[in-house]
């Protein structure tokens, strides 16, 4: 793929083509670090996007009935602990914006 880097506001950007991200498990909103190897720039995930199973795929298995997560799990409570476990590790942004939420006595 060819680009070009270009002016965005103060800053310079480029603009990747989705099947490229596809290819190297990166999606819209992941973090990455950018070095620069033997001369060239290298766009790496911050994540280990191989070890990583993703809360959709889960959210599927449960609204398929998957016998591999049911089998797993028990009851209802559980899994919802699971997934509320699972967005808030994925997001801390939605978890400090709980307990901020939580710890304004207004909200009491």
């Amino acid at each position: 793929m060819h680009t070009k880097i270009q002016k965005w506001g103060n800053s310079q950007g480029l603009r990747i083509a989705k099947h490229l991200l596809q290819e190297a498990q990166i999606e819209l909103g992941d973090e990455v670090e950018i070095a620069v190897q033997d001369g060239k720039l290298v766009i790496s995930p911050l994540k280990n996007v191989r070890n990583r199973y993703k809360l959709a795929d889960q959210a599927k298995e449960i609204l398929t009935g998957s016998e591999s997560f049911f089998s797993e799990w028990k009851d209802f409570t559980t899994i919802l602990r699971f997934l509320q476990y699972r967005i808030l590790s994925a997001h801390p942004e939605i978890h400090n914006a709980l307990v901020t939420y939580y710890n304004n006595p207004l909200n009491k």
